[in-house]
């Protein structure tokens, strides 16, 4: 670079600095007898809480006596204790499924007051909770709930397709083959599903399911090292 550009350059990144540099001064300095006060504590909104899971359990460990504390700044004890489960992105909604003799109960509960909006009862065993995070999705408004049957054999595939709003099973989808649950979209009509080969090689298909359409779209083949786990 000719010397005459760079000198050039220097004087240019002075002149942006030197506005910071008289900024940072006049807010320092003060008059006598003036006070800039301690600074502000952040405060959480009325009503909101910090979410904690409690009895994390390693992988491969039934994890049984999970449950989610909720804990507002300030206060030494749990404002309430609720269920591990899934909760929609803006942690308002929290939807559990627990499963007994074969039933399924899925509640639909109000994060910040945990009062039980509505339930409903599938046949089948199904859960919300695992080390894993393959067996149940939730769109991102927490209206679809999508569930995969446990116990199954690894040739066939069950899935309930959830309305959470209005309490009811919207459909239940049969499929051939091993498949993981990913996503779901916001309008319940496209689910995101891991198809696994289980034929030695560690490869997976990431496959597509309409709703409407009852199909699957293949997407591509990967390896068990491309697996990204959701959080």
């Amino acid at each position: 670079m000719p010397k005459k550009n760079f000198v050039w350059l220097i004087a240019a990144v002075f002149c942006m600095l030197l506005p910071l540099v008289a900024a940072c001064g006049s807010s320092t300095n003060t008059s006598p007898g003036t006070s800039t006060g301690p600074a502000t504590k952040a405060t959480l909104p009325v009503g909101e809480n910090i979410y904690v899971l409690d009895g994390y359990t390693p992988q491969g460990v039934a994890n049984t006596g999970q449950s989610i504390v909720a804990i507002h700044p300030g206060n030494a004890n749990p404002v309430y204790t609720l269920p591990a489960g899934l909760t929609s992105m803006d942690h308002h909604l929290l939807i559990v499924a627990q499963a007994q003799s074969n039933l399924t109960t899925i509640s639909v509960i109000n994060t910040q007051s945990s009062a039980t909006l509505r339930t409903l009862t599938l046949a089948g065993n199904y859960s919300t909770t695992g080390q894993d995070f393959n067996n149940a999705v939730l769109s991102l408004d927490g209206h679809w709930l999508a569930l995969r049957q446990l116990t199954q054999s690894t040739s066939q595939t069950t899935i309930a397709l959830v309305d959470t709003q209005a309490g009811k099973l919207s459909k239940t989808i049969h499929l051939s083959g091993d498949f993981d649950l990913d996503t779901i979209s916001l309008d319940g009509n496209a689910l995101y599903l891991l198809q696994r080969l289980n034929n030695g090689t560690g490869k997976y298909y990431v496959q597509l399911y309409t709703v409407s359409e009852n199909e699957l779209y293949q997407a591509r083949s990967f390896t068990s090292q491309n697996l990204m786990i959701r959080i």
